[in-house]
């Protein structure tokens, strides 16, 4: 069934155009004037014994513009954005903001004002052409069923451990219990859960992508419709480099033109050495990056 597309105007969104520009405060934003400048900030505190707790800070204060700010007005606001979050923080806590990728001038703003990218957006527009044959790999992909729940669990652990080591994310024994459920509602649930196996049959990687009706909120940051979002994916650390997970990531793709999905957008952590070249190859670029500074 082929859905019809849904191209946003971009608006201001120059640096990018798959790139939407906000146009309001979101949902729940307090309004602030900083350095003069009228802005959003949303407060948002996280369970450390939720599946969210693995990426945000116990409390995080994200800075949320009407619209795009140009350089000259984000080096003015954020002295006094991260005085304000600094005034809120009762708990380990990190003031929060993201910026077009492409969007080079106000990246060095960041840096400069002692922010940090943490992760990365990125989109694979799958209007363009088919992905590129596979390899010589030797991987079946099929779909998990509700036996496979232990092995999508222990696959995406290793991938949270993993990215524990390189970046700043957190993984934690409660961490790990979360992820348990979030494989298992996943499995259960409409999420599209897709396993490598090894010519042995063992489970050797997992993508799992939610459909577009829970994928809405890209569409904030996006100027394509309908839209999936690629939760997770991990291959396991033995078997990198053969191939699988490109075999995961390009049957993803082939159901999602099948449905009328026009694009996929997935979050990877700005410190893996790993993510940059695997996504590239699988035709995902940054679209936006968050930053973020530690004020408690």
């Amino acid at each position: 069934m082929n859905r019809a597309v849904n191209e946003v105007a971009p608006g201001a969104g120059w640096h990018d155009a798959l790139h939407r520009a906000p146009t309001g405060l979101p949902a729940g934003a307090g309004q602030h004037v900083l350095a003069g400048v009228p802005v959003g900030v949303v407060v948002t505190d996280t369970d450390p014994t939720s599946l969210p707790a693995q990426w945000s800070a116990d409390r995080e204060v994200a800075l949320a513009p009407a619209g795009e700010l140009a350089p000259d007005r984000l080096h003015q606001v954020l002295p006094a954005f991260v005085e304000l979050a600094a005034s809120l923080a009762d708990r380990p806590t990190a003031a929060v903001l993201s910026l077009p990728s492409r969007d080079v001038d106000s990246a060095r703003v960041a840096r400069g004002a002692g922010f940090a990218p943490t992760s990365v957006l990125a989109v694979a527009d799958l209007r363009a052409a088919a992905d590129p044959p596979a390899g010589a790999v030797a991987s079946t992909v099929r779909d998990a069923a509700p036996d496979d729940i232990a092995a999508v669990a222990a696959l995406w652990c290793e991938q949270a451990d993993y990215e524990a080591r390189v970046g700043t994310l957190r993984v934690s024994a409660a961490i790990r219990t979360a992820i348990d459920a979030a494989a298992e509602a996943a499995i259960l649930g409409a999420d599209t859960v897709l396993l490598a196996a090894d010519t042995d049959g063992t489970a050797v990687g997992v993508v799992i992508a939610a459909p577009p009706s829970e994928s809405g909120w890209a569409g904030t940051r996006l100027v394509l419709a309908p839209v999936s979002y690629l939760t997770s994916a991990a291959t396991a650390a033995g078997v990198r480099g053969r191939g699988h997970g490109g075999a995961l990531v390009r049957e993803l793709h082939r159901r999602h033109r099948h449905a009328g999905v026009v694009a996929s957008v997935l979050h990877y952590s700005a410190y893996n050495p790993l993510s940059v070249p695997f996504w590239s190859r699988q035709g995902y670029r940054p679209l936006v990056t968050s930053y973020a500074r530690t004020v408690r």
